[in-house]
């Protein structure tokens, strides 16, 4: 069975042209942005009834985006779609998924391209007859290798993915809030406390926590190749005494505390990883 994805935007007529060669046409997938200053929806419901015209069993589907100036949500829903087709017939091969790479803003044919590679699909580019008026087929299946990016060692993988998912967070003290923030952000300490590497060893010199050093050899990586940032300095309630036994909680910061914030670019390598997991 071929699942077809097809981004698309105002014009659609390469699709009708690509499912008329490349038949059997059982199934396709339109992704398409919401409603704004182009009726999108009602594109994809004319783009649909057409294709029905064509190929009445075929079964149509859609996906909506957000943002189609990006690339995230396009890659997010093709990724959606691959992995419910899978889940529900577990004898589908990622080979019998077509992607549509030529339809909607640049920014979704560049996500569709990202993710036949990392997903490993077929990706098809239909070329316009407009300006080649000699072909007789107009579909080119691109030359894309799968699993464009190498997988990431486990341990690196997992630091990440907890950046990714993490949340700091502090007692305001007697002000009636906390301070919350994230996702994607996440303290030294917090860290090593999710990665089990908290605990304390004793070398007779001082007392270090047993996964300090290879944290920060893996953050001074991730930081390397941009997935991360370090922010130096941890914002904390302090004990202010104001004498003759009172105090107060006054905001500040803690210098010798770091935390860390997921980058965009660390947020794609992340939902790449949840990818080529499932590779």
């Amino acid at each position: 069975m071929q699942i077809h994805i097809a981004p698309i935007g105002i014009n659609t007529e390469h699709v009708i042209q690509w499912i008329k060669e490349t038949t059997p046409i059982e199934k396709i997938w339109l992704i398409h942005s919401k409603q704004g200053k182009e009726d999108f929806p009602k594109i994809a419901k004319e783009l649909s009834n057409k294709i029905k015209s064509f190929y009445e069993d075929c079964q149509i589907d859609v996906k909506i985006i957000e943002n189609s100036f990006g690339i995230d949500d396009t890659m997010d829903k093709i990724q959606e779609i691959v992995f419910e087709e899978e889940s529900s017939n577990p004898n589908i091969e990622r080979k019998d998924f077509l992607i549509n790479v030529t339809g909607g803003t640049n920014s979704m044919a560049a996500a569709a391209i990202l993710s036949a590679t990392l997903l490993g699909t077929k990706a098809h580019y239909i070329k316009d007859k407009r300006q080649d008026k000699k072909s007789k087929k107009f579909v080119i299946e691109l030359p894309i290798p799968p699993l464009g990016i190498a997988k990431m060692n486990k341990t690196y993988q997992n630091v990440l993915e907890k950046i990714s998912n993490g949340y700091f967070t502090y007692d305001k003290k007697n002000t009636g809030s906390n301070e919350k923030r994230g996702p994607g952000i996440i303290t030294n300490k917090d860290l090593l406390k999710s990665m089990k590497w908290d605990k304390t060893v004793d070398s007779g010199k001082r007392i270090r926590k047993i996964g300090a050093t290879n944290l920060r050899a893996i953050i001074k990586k991730l930081e390397s190749l941009g997935y991360i940032r370090i922010i130096k300095g941890v914002p904390q309630m302090k004990k202010v005494s104001l004498g003759y036994g009172k105090y107060e909680w006054r905001e500040g910061v803690n210098q010798a505390e770091v935390m860390y914030e997921i980058t965009p670019l660390g947020k794609r390598q992340s939902k790449n990883i949840v990818m080529l997991d499932n590779f």
